[in-house]
């Protein structure tokens, strides 16, 4: 939120190239305004992700800061871009996070897109607005997937974290999707094109020589995947949101979203269900008969016309520059009343 006024942090290598915020740490400055005295702001701004603070022990440094802005009637924003769900320590907050359970949610927690670049700059081609024109539903997947089979001890072990040590529990991300690829690769209702990776990137190597190279050939494959394609089934990774659910959007593509009980950006604004297949765990059984339905009644004309609607979407709404550009529709309803 704040690389328009103190400029963009250096990214780790695997995010260097995909210039996620460059458009927004241009016309950033317009959306908010810094108030060098507490009695102007409405708000506070905790100044780093909240996993930052954890990771360096200094959880106290921003209760610290969030004590102080309450001293002035503020509360503190906060944001959390990370897979784990457990609820901040930390009170008179608003967070903004990637990861978010509705089951679990608390009131003063709001879903925030997962950012990876704009795959139409990165990739331009003639094809980025058209998908092909077939009898059958295209559904496109490139990405980590396998089995795991895992012994008595393992499961007895993830059972433990994920009750009794959330903080520490992983999701088991590879199974899942793995499932759910196997079944719907077998139907005759629909096509597919599905890349299983090992790994994120394709078990990827920090220390690979030639990883910025490893990493294009990669990323362009993942592009060309999705692009060839007008569904993309997007299921969660570790965290409970999909990267690929907003590059999907972004490149006009329909998510085949499964909820994993999922809160979504704007999510009051926004009604997902009408330009999206919106695929509940009870009809998981059901996936490619519900990918024919919706392409079957939006026909060629109503397939194009959503691709434009899915990539004005993002650019209004799930782009960094469109989410905080529209992050006062959130943060108004909550100001503190100083009267």
């Amino acid at each position: 939120m704040l690389y328009p006024f103190w400029d963009a942090l250096d990214a780790p290598i695997i995010w260097q190239g995909l210039n996620i915020y460059d458009n927004y740490t241009k016309i950033g400055k317009s959306f908010f305004q810094i108030s060098e005295n507490p009695l102007d702001a409405d708000f506070a701004l905790l100044p780093n992700d909240w996993k930052r603070y954890e990771r360096s022990g200094k959880e106290k440094l921003a209760e610290e800061f969030v004590n102080k802005a309450r001293g002035f009637d503020l509360k503190t924003v906060v944001f959390f871009h990370s897979d784990f769900e457990y609820t901040i320590p930390l009170s008179d907050i608003i967070v903004f996070r990637t990861s978010l359970s509705s089951k679990k949610r608390k009131s003063f927690e709001f879903a925030m897109p997962g950012w990876s670049g704009d795959l139409r700059n990165l990739f331009p081609t003639d094809n980025s607005n058209t998908s092909p024109d077939s009898d059958k539903p295209r559904v496109s997947f490139c990405g980590a997937s396998r089995s795991n089979s895992f012994s008595l001890w393992r499961q007895i072990k993830e059972f433990v974290k994920k009750h009794f040590y959330k903080n520490r529990y992983r999701f088991n991300a590879l199974n899942f999707r793995y499932n759910i690829l196997l079944s719907l690769g077998k139907s005759n209702l629909i096509e597919t094109d599905f890349i299983l990776r090992d790994s994120y990137l394709g078990n990827l190597k920090k220390d690979d020589k030639d990883i910025l190279k490893n990493l294009g050939k990669r990323r362009k494959e993942y592009f060309d995947n999705m692009v060839s394609s007008q569904y993309v089934l997007c299921l969660r990774g570790v965290g409970n949101f999909s990267y690929r659910f907003y590059e999907a959007i972004s490149m006009g593509r329909i998510p085949v979203f499964i909820n994993t009980d999922c809160v979504l950006p704007f999510e009051n604004f926004l009604n997902y269900s009408e330009f999206i297949v919106w695929v509940e765990p009870k009809d998981l059984m059901r996936i490619d008969e519900l990918i024919l339905d919706h392409y079957t009644k939006l026909g060629q004309s109503g397939l194009a016309d959503l691709q434009n609607k899915l990539r004005s979407i993002w650019e209004e709404y799930l782009s960094p520059e469109g989410f905080f550009k529209n992050l006062h529709l959130i943060l108004d309803p909550l100001k503190t009343d100083k009267a």
